[in-house]
């Protein structure tokens, strides 16, 4: 005889499927990420870029935007899309701009995978403009 298989309703605001690991979360909204960049952030750099998808958003408001990202293909593609991007690990990588060059950083769910984010909060906060956010 087989047994019936039950399963659990998904918890609140997660997709079907996903657990409560980040790498299972939904994609997030890029234009609701958006709304939360200041109006004065002229220079914004998007520290998991993926596909360039919120950068150009961003781009499409006149802003200026770098992005990084680990995976190769997906940092070409945002390439594409911004000014500039850079393939590379967050873990060991020095980021390749001067110090204070940008006015805001953005990290959808970057941090929540990184085991120590210290290190390269450090790297973004080095460029970041004093009052940066």
């Amino acid at each position: 005889m087989m047994g019936v298989m039950k399963t659990e309703p998904p918890k609140t605001g997660m997709a079907a499927g996903a657990d409560e690991r980040p790498e299972h979360a939904a994609a997030p909204d890029p234009l609701r990420l958006a709304r939360w960049v200041p109006g004065s952030a002229a220079k914004v750099l998007d520290c998991a870029a993926g596909d360039g998808t919120l950068g150009a958003q961003l781009r499409a408001c006149g802003r200026w935007v770098a992005g990084v990202e680990k995976d190769p293909k997906l940092a070409a593609t945002a390439g594409a899309q911004l000014d500039e991007g850079v393939a590379g690990d967050q873990y060991t990588l020095t980021l390749p701009w001067a110090d204070a060059t940008f006015d805001c950083a953005i990290a959808d769910v970057l941090y929540a995978r990184m085991r120590d984010p210290a290190p390269f909060l450090a790297e973004v906060a080095r460029v970041l403009r004093p009052g940066g956010l």
